[in-house]
């Protein structure tokens, strides 16, 4: 993607977004392109009434926020480096979390890959730099993980 100014995602012949790089990752048009360009964290959810976003599977309600689309099911993106992650013994609690156990933890130099399962069974990924955690998070340790909604984008499980 360091190649051209213009980028072209297609699916079966078809067109789905042309952009920048950036446009494509930051702002993907469907759910395709999404997956297909960088990591993508893709998360079933219902929108209530109220505005408020479920985890599906979980307790986990998250407050209204500007990224809220209308009542409904959508998959909701969220990008690896929207995850933060605190330990389960943390002060520090998010006003909203869901906790996780950490599956795996993958150092990439200045930076870890992290790997964590929901108690609903839903697979995160999380990419903290090693100054956020100081690799005090471990394999197999329970975390509190906070979703930085405001960056989300919500697709429409009806196509």
């Amino acid at each position: 993607m360091l190649m051209a100014d213009r980028i072209a995602v297609m699916d079966q012949g078809n067109i789905e977004q042309l952009g920048s790089g950036d446009e494509l990752y930051q702002n993907p048009a469907s759910l395709f392109v999404a997956d297909f360009v960088g990591d993508a964290n893709i998360i079933d959810v219902t929108v209530g009434n109220d505005g408020h976003t479920t985890i599906l599977g979980t307790e986990t309600s998250i407050p209204p926020h500007d990224a809220c689309p209308p009542t409904g099911q959508y998959k909701m993106l969220i990008r690896p480096s929207h995850v933060e992650l605190e330990d389960s013994n943390s002060a520090a609690h998010f006003h909203t979390h869901v906790t996780a156990k950490v599956e795996e933890s993958i150092s990439t130099g200045d930076a870890s890959q992290i790997h964590l399962i929901l108690e609903c069974g839903t697979k995160l990924m999380a990419k903290c730099s090693k100054n956020h955690h100081d690799n005090r998070i471990k394999d197999g340790e329970r975390v509190l993980v906070k979703l930085n909604v405001e960056k989300s984008r919500y697709f429409s499980v009806s196509g």
